[in-house]
């Protein structure tokens, strides 16, 4: 107890270091917050533009992700958006399937003006026409093997030669004949069997047609009575007109191989058009090599695009383009590959050789020079293209894209309020032109 009272003591003796703190007045303090206003709503302003500008640039950047979306439209006018192979990809696998349909037997039905050769099958079988001229004649059916041997064909007067030659995935069967005939094949099914019947005809003789006219016509015209006329008399004497019997001689042509493969030709195009694809393809691939050539493999590029077959696409038009190296179909399919490679300079280097270039051909050098971010290029080309073809919408989305790149707002507002009176676009092009539109009229008004 004695040790506490003596530190209390001390305590109590020791001097007092406590200094008063000094407090300023209420209308001091006041000052001093008028003084920081200023910087406090400057900051505010700072954090605002900031806050728009990035808006802004967020805008910008989510237009790029439309670029993939509209210029892959903008590459083909056709109707339809249709995959196109390339080159210089491999070709995909296809399974090898067991051929299970088969040639066991064969029959001769010969008449007066016709002679068939019936093929019994297991199954249905996919033929083509292969080749066709003056005397010889192919046809080529598929996944199916031969069981039978091909006679020996002698002192026929329509068969000259008959012969059945295995291919890959199928066989051929060539007959050469004495003289042009008329062809034609068809399927039915007798009992469990299918037979497969190709016909040749004999080619009509031209008709000779008489006609007789009114064999004798007599029209007497008399006259007793005289005209004056400039004071000159005239008299009709009596007016005899006969017509004698006439013959008349009608040649009739036999259908020439042209006009075979026209027909075919145009009734592989009606197919295509209803959606017949495999019907169409047969039809076509038997007109190769023909009169029809051309048009057959510009028809066949669409059928494959529509079918998908890339394989298929890739071989047919590697062989076009050889042969018909100026055709624009085969052109535009092998610059639309590249482009879906990513391989825009080769696009653009492809192209170039060419000395005009059509609304498709333009547009797709335009997106090439978009992904190669080459904008002014870019826009310049799809105002070409669309001085040929304005119709279509993708192709101003894509040079309103361009422009607003270029920083031409007036220009790619204008481009996509073209794409938006041509209409015919999806939900999601919509959006984004709606967008675009209300962001480029605040910032150029």
């Amino acid at each position: 107890m004695s040790i506490i009272n003596n530190v209390l003591k001390d305590l109590e003796s020791r001097s007092s270091h406590f200094k008063p703190i000094r407090v300023q007045s209420v209308g001091g303090v006041a000052a001093t917050a008028s003084n920081i206003m200023p910087g406090f709503l400057t900051f505010i302003l700072l954090i605002v533009m900031g806050l728009f500008f990035w808006f802004y640039k967020a805008s910008i950047q989510s237009s790029d992700t439309v670029i993939e979306s509209v210029t892959s439209g903008t590459l083909i006018n056709e109707s339809e958006a249709l995959k196109v192979s390339t080159f210089s990809e491999p070709e995909p696998k296809e399974t090898t399937q067991k051929v299970t349909n088969k040639i066991i037997g064969m029959q001769f039905r010969e008449s007066k003006d016709a002679i068939s050769l019936g093929f019994s099958l297991h199954k249905k079988v996919v033929s083509y026409l292969k080749k066709r001229s003056n005397k010889e004649i192919i046809y080529y059916l598929k996944d199916i093997e031969n069981e039978i041997i091909a006679p020996v064909i002698l002192n026929n007067r329509w068969i000259k030669t008959l012969s059945m030659t295995a291919q890959v995935g199928g066989l051929d069967i060539n007959i050469i004949t004495w003289a042009n005939v008329l062809v034609e094949t068809q399927q039915t099914q007798v009992g469990e069997e299918i037979v497969w019947t190709i016909t040749l005809r004999k080619i009509p003789d031209p008709i000779e047609i008489k006609s007789t006219a009114s064999s004798h016509i007599t029209q007497p015209v008399i006259t007793d009575e005289t005209t004056q006329l400039n004071d000159k008399t005239l008299s009709i004497d009596t007016v005899k007109v006969n017509k004698k019997e006439t013959l008349v001689k009608l040649e009739i042509k036999a259908t020439d191989n042209n006009s075979d493969t026209v027909r075919q030709l145009k009734k592989a195009q009606i197919l295509i058009k209803q959606k017949k694809i495999l019907s169409a393809e047969n039809l076509l691939l038997g007109l190769l090599d023909s009169t029809q050539d051309m048009l057959a493999r510009e028809s066949l590029v669409l059928v494959y695009k529509q079918a998908q077959k890339r394989g298929r696409l890739n071989e047919l038009v590697k062989e076009s383009i050889k042969q018909y190296p100026n055709n624009n179909v085969f052109r535009t399919s092998h610059a639309t590959s590249l482009f879906e490679l990513n391989a825009y300079q080769r696009v653009i280097d492809f192209l170039l050789t060419q000395t005009e270039l059509s609304a498709v051909q333009l547009a797709l050098m335009g997106a090439s020079y978009q992904r190669l971010d080459q904008h002014q290029t870019a826009a310049d080309f799809y105002r070409k293209s669309l001085q040929i073809e304005a119709t279509q919408p993708k192709n101003w989305i894509a040079l309103g894209l361009s422009e607003e790149h270029n920083g031409n707002l007036k220009q790619a507002l204008l481009a996509y309020r073209s794409a938006t009176k041509q209409g015919n676009l999806n939900p999601k092009l919509t959006e984004f032109l709606e967008g675009r539109n209300r962001i480029l009229e605040k910032v150029i008004n």
